[in-house]
């Protein structure tokens, strides 16, 4: 019964981190983000989508990691409890 909870609620959290990733791709043309910036502030731009491209990368590859980890049969507990540890922070 336990650990198909843990199975279960780690699949919820990583797909809701795989769908927060996905979501944060579209996000600066949904809210038109840009057009708060000066367009001759060409480092605030690329600062703003780096920092966007690796929100939106961590997100995806924390949770799909998640997911191999749990489902894998691969790793063992104290593998799985530190990349858990690791996503919660």
């Amino acid at each position: 019964m336990t650990n198909s909870l843990v199975k279960i609620m780690a699949t919820i959290g990583s797909s809701a981190s795989i769908g927060l990733g996905v979501w944060h791709f579209f996000v600066h043309s949904a809210w038109n983000w840009y057009a708060c910036m000066n367009a001759r502030a060409t480092n605030l731009i690329i600062a703003v989508r780096a920092v966007n491209v690796f929100f939106l990368l961590s997100l995806v590859l924390f949770g799909m990691l998640n997911l191999l980890f749990e489902y894998g049969g691969y790793a063992n507990r104290y593998s799985v409890l530190v990349m858990l540890a690791a996503t919660c922070i």
